[in-house]
Protein backbone atom coordinates (compact mmCIF):
# COMPACT_ATOMS: atom_id res chain seq x y z
CA UNK A 1 0.00 0.00 0.00
CA UNK A 2 1.50 3.23 -0.80
CA UNK A 3 2.19 5.92 2.55
CA UNK A 4 -0.67 8.83 0.74
CA UNK A 5 -3.22 5.73 0.23
CA UNK A 6 -2.63 4.74 3.98
CA UNK A 7 -2.90 8.17 5.54
CA UNK A 8 -5.64 8.65 3.15
CA UNK A 9 -7.36 5.19 5.08
CA UNK A 10 -5.74 6.76 8.51
CA UNK A 11 -7.70 9.69 8.15
CA UNK A 12 -11.52 8.62 9.54
CA UNK A 13 -9.39 7.19 12.84
CA UNK A 14 -7.21 9.92 13.34
CA UNK A 15 -9.89 11.39 15.86
CA UNK A 16 -9.62 8.33 17.94
CA UNK A 17 -5.84 8.15 18.04
CA UNK A 18 -3.15 9.01 20.91
CA UNK A 19 0.88 8.55 21.16
CA UNK A 20 1.16 6.13 23.09
CA UNK A 21 4.33 7.87 24.60
CA UNK A 22 2.03 11.07 26.22
CA UNK A 23 -1.25 10.81 25.05
CA UNK A 24 -1.70 13.24 22.76
CA UNK A 25 -3.68 13.66 20.03
CA UNK A 26 -1.53 12.84 16.27
CA UNK A 27 -2.04 14.70 13.07
CA UNK A 28 -1.11 14.23 9.46
CA UNK A 29 1.14 16.38 7.80
CA UNK A 30 0.73 15.30 4.57
CA UNK A 31 -3.05 16.91 4.63
CA UNK A 32 -1.55 20.20 5.74
CA UNK A 33 -3.16 23.38 3.92
CA UNK A 34 0.82 24.14 2.98
CA UNK A 35 2.29 23.53 -0.72
CA UNK A 36 4.76 21.22 -0.73
CA UNK A 37 4.41 17.87 2.05
CA UNK A 38 6.91 18.89 5.19
CA UNK A 39 9.48 15.96 6.10
CA UNK A 40 7.86 12.82 7.85
CA UNK A 41 4.44 13.59 5.66
CA UNK A 42 3.38 10.31 5.87
CA UNK A 43 3.86 9.90 9.65
CA UNK A 44 1.65 10.39 12.22
CA UNK A 45 3.16 13.42 14.79
CA UNK A 46 1.69 14.46 18.12
CA UNK A 47 1.97 17.39 19.58
CA UNK A 48 5.25 16.75 21.32
CA UNK A 49 6.97 15.53 17.77
CA UNK A 50 7.12 11.78 18.80
CA UNK A 51 6.53 10.37 14.89
CA UNK A 52 5.57 7.09 13.81
CA UNK A 53 5.82 5.92 10.49
CA UNK A 54 2.96 4.40 8.23
CA UNK A 55 3.60 1.22 7.05
CA UNK A 56 3.40 0.32 3.19
CA UNK A 57 2.47 -3.19 4.56
CA UNK A 58 -1.01 -1.61 5.78
CA UNK A 59 -0.22 -1.07 9.26
CA UNK A 60 0.92 1.81 12.15
CA UNK A 61 3.76 0.61 14.68
CA UNK A 62 2.66 2.36 17.40
CA UNK A 63 4.90 0.04 19.72
CA UNK A 64 8.24 0.61 17.67
CA UNK A 65 10.50 -0.23 20.90
CA UNK A 66 8.89 -3.87 21.46
CA UNK A 67 11.50 -6.65 20.55
CA UNK A 68 8.95 -9.54 18.52
CA UNK A 69 11.86 -11.53 19.00
CA UNK A 70 10.70 -12.16 22.91
CA UNK A 71 7.35 -13.26 21.21
CA UNK A 72 6.08 -16.60 21.35
CA UNK A 73 2.64 -16.11 18.67
CA UNK A 74 4.89 -16.17 15.41
CA UNK A 75 3.21 -15.75 11.55
CA UNK A 76 2.46 -19.81 11.26
CA UNK A 77 0.39 -19.39 14.37
CA UNK A 78 -1.87 -16.66 12.81
CA UNK A 79 -1.78 -18.62 9.87
CA UNK A 80 -3.46 -21.76 11.39
CA UNK A 81 -6.07 -19.63 13.19
CA UNK A 82 -6.94 -17.92 9.78
CA UNK A 83 -7.44 -21.37 8.07
CA UNK A 84 -9.59 -22.71 10.96
CA UNK A 85 -12.01 -19.26 10.57
CA UNK A 86 -11.86 -19.32 7.14
CA UNK A 87 -13.30 -23.15 7.58
CA UNK A 88 -16.17 -21.82 9.83
CA UNK A 89 -15.07 -23.55 13.07
CA UNK A 90 -15.54 -19.65 15.12
CA UNK A 91 -18.52 -18.88 13.49
CA UNK A 92 -20.41 -19.24 16.01
CA UNK A 93 -18.73 -17.21 18.54
CA UNK A 94 -18.39 -14.36 15.79
CA UNK A 95 -22.13 -14.73 15.28
CA UNK A 96 -22.39 -13.97 19.09
CA UNK A 97 -20.09 -11.08 18.87
CA UNK A 98 -22.15 -9.38 15.90
CA UNK A 99 -25.33 -9.74 17.58
CA UNK A 100 -24.19 -7.95 20.72
CA UNK A 101 -22.79 -5.38 19.39
CA UNK A 102 -26.15 -5.16 17.04
CA UNK A 103 -28.25 -5.02 20.75
CA UNK A 104 -25.97 -2.29 21.95
CA UNK A 105 -25.16 0.03 18.87
CA UNK A 106 -26.47 3.43 18.78
CA UNK A 107 -29.07 3.31 16.02
CA UNK A 108 -28.43 5.00 12.75
CA UNK A 109 -25.15 6.67 14.03
CA UNK A 110 -21.45 5.95 13.48
CA UNK A 111 -19.93 4.34 16.79
CA UNK A 112 -15.72 3.30 16.97
CA UNK A 113 -14.64 -0.60 17.89
CA UNK A 114 -11.23 -1.67 19.14
CA UNK A 115 -10.50 -5.42 18.92
CA UNK A 116 -7.39 -5.41 21.83
CA UNK A 117 -5.31 -8.29 20.71
CA UNK A 118 -6.87 -9.23 17.38
CA UNK A 119 -4.43 -11.49 16.55
CA UNK A 120 -4.73 -12.13 12.25
CA UNK A 121 -8.05 -10.11 12.01
CA UNK A 122 -10.42 -12.45 11.55
CA UNK A 123 -12.71 -10.78 14.20
CA UNK A 124 -12.44 -7.21 13.02
CA UNK A 125 -13.01 -8.14 9.03
CA UNK A 126 -15.94 -9.49 10.00
CA UNK A 127 -17.76 -6.70 11.81
CA UNK A 128 -16.47 -4.26 9.68
CA UNK A 129 -18.34 -6.44 6.48
CA UNK A 130 -21.19 -6.10 8.63
CA UNK A 131 -21.62 -2.90 10.24
CA UNK A 132 -20.41 -0.30 7.30
CA UNK A 133 -21.07 2.63 10.22
CA UNK A 134 -18.67 1.68 12.35
CA UNK A 135 -15.04 2.60 12.68
CA UNK A 136 -13.16 -0.88 13.26
CA UNK A 137 -9.42 -0.83 14.71
CA UNK A 138 -7.64 -4.07 15.37
CA UNK A 139 -4.16 -3.90 17.67
CA UNK A 140 -1.85 -6.36 18.53
CA UNK A 141 1.84 -6.22 19.91
CA UNK A 142 2.35 -8.78 17.32
CA UNK A 143 3.94 -7.83 13.91
CA UNK A 144 3.22 -11.08 12.40
CA UNK A 145 -0.03 -10.83 13.56
CA UNK A 146 -1.00 -7.12 12.04
CA UNK A 147 0.75 -7.80 8.79
CA UNK A 148 -1.22 -11.33 8.35
CA UNK A 149 -4.85 -9.02 9.27
CA UNK A 150 -3.82 -6.39 6.75
CA UNK A 151 -3.52 -8.93 4.19
CA UNK A 152 -6.69 -10.57 5.61
CA UNK A 153 -8.27 -7.23 5.16
CA UNK A 154 -7.37 -6.46 1.42
CA UNK A 155 -9.52 -9.28 0.09
CA UNK A 156 -13.13 -7.42 1.83
CA UNK A 157 -15.29 -7.70 -0.79
CA UNK A 158 -17.96 -4.49 -0.81
CA UNK A 159 -21.28 -7.03 0.00
CA UNK A 160 -22.50 -7.79 3.61
CA UNK A 161 -21.80 -11.49 2.89
CA UNK A 162 -18.78 -13.32 4.28
CA UNK A 163 -15.51 -11.96 2.77
CA UNK A 164 -12.91 -13.49 1.06
CA UNK A 165 -11.05 -16.31 3.89
CA UNK A 166 -14.47 -15.75 6.01
CA UNK A 167 -16.77 -18.70 7.23
CA UNK A 168 -20.74 -18.75 6.08
CA UNK A 169 -22.04 -18.53 9.57
CA UNK A 170 -23.90 -21.29 10.68
CA UNK A 171 -27.68 -20.17 11.57
CA UNK A 172 -28.61 -23.45 12.83
CA UNK A 173 -26.39 -23.84 15.25
CA UNK A 174 -27.20 -23.53 19.11
CA UNK A 175 -25.11 -22.16 22.10
CA UNK A 176 -25.06 -25.87 23.27
CA UNK A 177 -24.89 -28.30 20.63
CA UNK A 178 -22.67 -31.10 18.53
CA UNK A 179 -21.92 -30.04 14.86
CA UNK A 180 -20.34 -32.25 12.57
CA UNK A 181 -19.16 -30.22 9.72
CA UNK A 182 -18.25 -26.34 10.16
CA UNK A 183 -19.63 -23.67 7.89
CA UNK A 184 -17.72 -23.12 4.45
CA UNK A 185 -16.53 -20.12 3.25
CA UNK A 186 -18.19 -18.11 0.27
CA UNK A 187 -15.37 -16.60 -1.64
CA UNK A 188 -16.16 -13.91 -4.33
CA UNK A 189 -14.51 -11.42 -7.06
CA UNK A 190 -16.76 -8.80 -5.31
CA UNK A 191 -14.45 -5.38 -5.67
CA UNK A 192 -13.02 -4.57 -2.07
CA UNK A 193 -14.90 -3.38 1.13
CA UNK A 194 -14.71 0.36 1.73
CA UNK A 195 -15.27 -0.23 5.22
CA UNK A 196 -11.85 -1.79 5.76
CA UNK A 197 -10.15 -2.58 9.14
CA UNK A 198 -7.51 -0.12 10.78
CA UNK A 199 -4.70 -1.95 12.02
CA UNK A 200 -1.97 -0.82 14.92
CA UNK A 201 1.06 -2.31 16.48
CA UNK A 202 0.29 -1.18 20.04
CA UNK A 203 0.13 -2.46 23.79
CA UNK A 204 -2.94 -3.02 25.62
CA UNK A 205 -0.90 -1.87 28.59
CA UNK A 206 -0.90 1.69 27.15
CA UNK A 207 -3.53 1.64 24.13
CA UNK A 208 -2.83 4.16 21.79
CA UNK A 209 -6.51 5.15 22.14
CA UNK A 210 -8.13 9.13 23.42
CA UNK A 211 -9.98 8.78 26.28
CA UNK A 212 -13.80 7.92 25.81
CA UNK A 213 -13.47 7.38 22.46
CA UNK A 214 -14.97 3.40 21.75
CA UNK A 215 -18.54 2.19 21.56
CA UNK A 216 -17.40 -1.40 21.90
CA UNK A 217 -13.99 -2.73 23.30
CA UNK A 218 -13.70 -6.81 21.71
CA UNK A 219 -10.95 -8.59 24.32
CA UNK A 220 -10.59 -11.76 22.63
CA UNK A 221 -8.79 -14.51 24.41
CA UNK A 222 -6.37 -12.36 24.92
CA UNK A 223 -4.38 -10.49 28.37
CA UNK A 224 -6.78 -7.56 29.61
CA UNK A 225 -6.03 -4.38 31.52
CA UNK A 226 -9.46 -3.37 32.78
CA UNK A 227 -8.07 0.04 33.50
CA UNK A 228 -6.69 1.04 30.27
CA UNK A 229 -10.46 -0.31 28.64
CA UNK A 230 -11.90 1.67 31.22
CA UNK A 231 -10.36 4.83 30.06
CA UNK A 232 -10.67 4.44 26.21
CA UNK A 233 -14.53 3.23 26.54
CA UNK A 234 -17.57 5.71 26.45
CA UNK A 235 -19.28 5.65 29.49
CA UNK A 236 -22.18 3.78 28.05
CA UNK A 237 -19.38 1.77 26.20
CA UNK A 238 -19.62 -1.86 26.11
CA UNK A 239 -16.61 -4.32 26.75
CA UNK A 240 -17.37 -7.73 25.07
CA UNK A 241 -14.78 -10.40 26.26
CA UNK A 242 -14.67 -13.73 25.48
CA UNK A 243 -13.09 -16.20 27.31
CA UNK A 244 -12.24 -20.46 27.56
CA UNK A 245 -14.98 -22.40 28.82
CA UNK A 246 -13.47 -25.30 30.64
CA UNK A 247 -13.78 -27.50 27.36
CA UNK A 248 -12.16 -25.19 25.00
CA UNK A 249 -9.72 -27.57 22.74
CA UNK A 250 -10.01 -30.38 25.84
CA UNK A 251 -9.02 -32.83 22.95
CA UNK A 252 -5.58 -31.45 22.54
CA UNK A 253 -5.68 -30.84 26.33
CA UNK A 254 -5.72 -34.49 26.59
CA UNK A 255 -2.85 -35.03 23.84
CA UNK A 256 -0.58 -33.16 26.10
CA UNK A 257 -1.80 -33.11 29.53
CA UNK A 258 1.40 -34.49 30.90
CA UNK A 259 3.25 -31.24 29.82
CA UNK A 260 0.90 -29.09 31.24
CA UNK A 261 0.45 -27.86 34.93
CA UNK A 262 -3.19 -28.37 34.84
CA UNK A 263 -4.81 -31.28 33.11
CA UNK A 264 -8.04 -29.18 33.44
CA UNK A 265 -8.83 -25.64 33.03
CA UNK A 266 -11.08 -23.04 35.00
CA UNK A 267 -12.02 -19.79 34.19
CA UNK A 268 -13.86 -18.67 37.10
CA UNK A 269 -10.48 -16.90 38.10
CA UNK A 270 -10.63 -15.19 34.90
CA UNK A 271 -14.58 -14.51 35.45
CA UNK A 272 -14.15 -13.32 39.26
CA UNK A 273 -11.29 -10.86 38.60
CA UNK A 274 -13.42 -8.93 35.25
CA UNK A 275 -16.28 -9.29 37.66
CA UNK A 276 -14.11 -7.20 39.85
CA UNK A 277 -13.49 -4.52 37.38
CA UNK A 278 -16.75 -4.62 35.29
CA UNK A 279 -20.80 -4.72 35.62
CA UNK A 280 -22.10 -7.51 34.28
CA UNK A 281 -24.61 -7.14 31.55
CA UNK A 282 -24.58 -10.89 29.97
CA UNK A 283 -22.88 -14.01 29.80
CA UNK A 284 -23.33 -16.52 27.21
CA UNK A 285 -22.15 -20.37 26.67
CA UNK A 286 -20.91 -21.26 23.37
CA UNK A 287 -20.09 -24.70 22.92
CA UNK A 288 -19.95 -26.73 19.78
CA UNK A 289 -18.26 -29.78 19.05
CA UNK A 290 -16.99 -30.72 15.45
CA UNK A 291 -15.61 -33.73 13.48
CA UNK A 292 -12.24 -32.75 12.16
CA UNK A 293 -9.75 -33.89 9.38
CA UNK A 294 -6.30 -34.75 10.57
CA UNK A 295 -5.20 -31.74 8.61
CA UNK A 296 -7.24 -30.23 10.65
CA UNK A 297 -6.14 -31.30 13.98
CA UNK A 298 -2.90 -30.53 13.12
CA UNK A 299 -3.99 -26.62 12.57
CA UNK A 300 -5.46 -26.72 16.06
CA UNK A 301 -2.91 -28.35 17.52
CA UNK A 302 -0.51 -25.65 16.06
CA UNK A 303 -2.71 -22.45 16.75
CA UNK A 304 -2.77 -22.39 20.42
CA UNK A 305 -0.25 -21.60 23.23
CA UNK A 306 -0.58 -24.54 24.94
CA UNK A 307 1.54 -26.20 22.37
CA UNK A 308 4.01 -23.24 21.53
CA UNK A 309 7.07 -25.20 23.63
CA UNK A 310 6.75 -28.29 22.02
CA UNK A 311 8.69 -29.76 19.07
CA UNK A 312 8.02 -30.28 15.62
CA UNK A 313 8.07 -34.09 16.24
CA UNK A 314 5.70 -33.63 19.11
CA UNK A 315 3.48 -31.92 17.71
CA UNK A 316 3.08 -34.46 14.50
CA UNK A 317 2.16 -36.82 17.24
CA UNK A 318 -1.08 -35.03 18.51
CA UNK A 319 -3.75 -36.89 17.08
CA UNK A 320 -7.73 -36.42 17.20
CA UNK A 321 -11.04 -36.79 15.15
CA UNK A 322 -13.18 -33.85 16.94
CA UNK A 323 -12.32 -31.05 18.48
CA UNK A 324 -15.05 -28.89 21.26
CA UNK A 325 -14.75 -25.15 20.92
CA UNK A 326 -16.48 -24.30 23.83
CA UNK A 327 -15.98 -19.78 24.99
CA UNK A 328 -17.81 -17.93 27.35
CA UNK A 329 -18.70 -14.23 25.84
CA UNK A 330 -19.22 -11.62 28.52
CA UNK A 331 -20.87 -8.11 27.67
CA UNK A 332 -20.37 -6.01 30.62
CA UNK A 333 -19.77 -2.06 31.82
CA UNK A 334 -16.60 -0.79 32.67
Amino acid sequence: MKPQALADKTLPILPLLACPLCGEPFSLPCFSLTNAPPPNSHSLICTHNHCFDLSRKGYINLAPSHSQQADNYHASLFECRRQLFQQGFYAPVMQAIGDAIAAYAPTNQPFAVLDAGCGEGSYPCQIANRFPQARVIGLDLSRDAITAAAKLSANMPTTNKPAIGMPAINQSATAESTVTKPATANPTTAKYHPNHPHWLIGNINRLPIRSNSLSFLLNILTPADYAEFSRVLRKDGILIKVIPGKDYLAEVRACISSQLQNDEYENERVFKHLQSHAALLERQSLRHTYTVTPEQAALFARMTPMTTHLSMEELECISFSQITIHLELVICNI
